[in-house]
């Protein structure tokens, strides 16, 4: 098991929080939130790399937008368009002083100038937001969003650039920061946090491109009051993140498999236990047998984690 942490950069703040992972050919990116106090005020946008050579330790992580835009950052998601060779950032900032004012920003890696885009903003109502990569189609893209203000999930489709987005569908439930799962060309699951009272992970099923979905149905895992991350590893094995607590805690990690599309789980892994808070994960496949994972420790570094399936079963 490979194991890494990584920092903020310089004069953005001691806190951290809620990381991405992305790859194309030979690296894997990270980005997250930095900030001095509070995580909805004065928020800066950090990206890192490292080779995938087994290994290979982090670059020194940087200010995505060294010019401060006005507003405070958040909730960077990072993924890598593989037919335009692109790497995009969505974040929101906020139009006033908490999440149900975001709004959705969009930049991308120039490879030419070596900077990030300035960024532009996306087509979708204040307090909109993201937590995990879309599913890509060619050139088209779902997103799983989530709205602050009625605490559910949307999902959005786009073309590239992806400068555009229209509503396909959404839940009435009490869910939000959906992470999507491609089962085959048409057919996916989406895991979901709960919002509110509910201390379980849901799921539900679209047999065509998320356009519609079957019930929102609970699913065994716990995981009250935090994010979730979702993974297929292969064919026949699905692996989730959650904290495994039945208290509003955030103190206990763990990954789950499910063979079954979430209607059964195994144990729970515990990857962490030791009570400080560990959080809001991104899980990334790098193949058929091996994944990563990062998440927010004690919010003040990212824990980066890379193993394979075999690891996993032995901890």
């Amino acid at each position: 098991m490979e194991s890494h942490f990584i920092y903020n950069p310089a004069n953005v703040g001691n806190h951290c929080h809620s990381p991405s992972l992305t790859q194309d050919q030979n690296y894997i990116y990270l980005a997250w939130y930095a900030y001095p106090e509070k995580e909805h005020e004065n928020a800066q946008i950090c990206v890192a790399k490292k080779a995938k050579k087994e290994n290979s330790n982090w670059e020194t992580s940087q200010i995505v937008f060294e010019e401060r835009l006005h507003n405070t950052q958040g909730n960077p998601v990072l993924f890598f368009d593989p037919k335009t060779q692109t790497l995009h950032l969505f974040f929101v900032i906020l139009k006033w002083t908490y999440w149900d004012s975001a709004k959705i920003m969009h930049s991308q890696w120039n490879n030419v100038d070596k900077c990030w885009t300035r960024p532009n903003s996306i087509n979708t109502p204040e307090g909109v937001m993201l937590r995990h990569r879309p599913l890509l189609y060619d050139d088209l893209a779902l997103f799983p969003a989530y709205d602050e203000k009625t605490l559910t999930t949307q999902y959005y489709e786009a073309h590239a650039p992806f400068d555009h987005w229209e509503m396909v569908s959404q839940h009435d439930t009490k869910t939000i920061q959906a992470d999507l799962i491609e089962l085959s060309p048409n057919e996916m699951i989406s895991f979901m946090r709960a919002a509110g009272d509910h201390k379980k992970v849901f799921r539900s099923l679209s047999a065509d491109r998320g356009h519609s979905w079957s019930s929102v149905m609970e699913t065994t895992c716990l995981c009250p009051l935090s994010g979730i991350a979702a993974i297929k590893i292969n064919p026949q094995t699905i692996i989730l993140a959650h904290n495994n607590t039945e208290a509003h805690s955030r103190g206990h990690l763990s990954l789950s498999v499910t063979h079954n599309c979430g209607q059964s789980f195994k144990p729970p892994y515990p990857l962490e236990r030791d009570g400080i808070e560990v959080s809001y994960p991104t899980l990334l496949r790098i193949n058929d047998e091996q994944f990563a994972i990062a998440y927010t420790y004690n919010r003040k570094m990212i824990k980066f984690l890379m193993m394979t399936t075999q690891e996993l079963s032995s901890l």
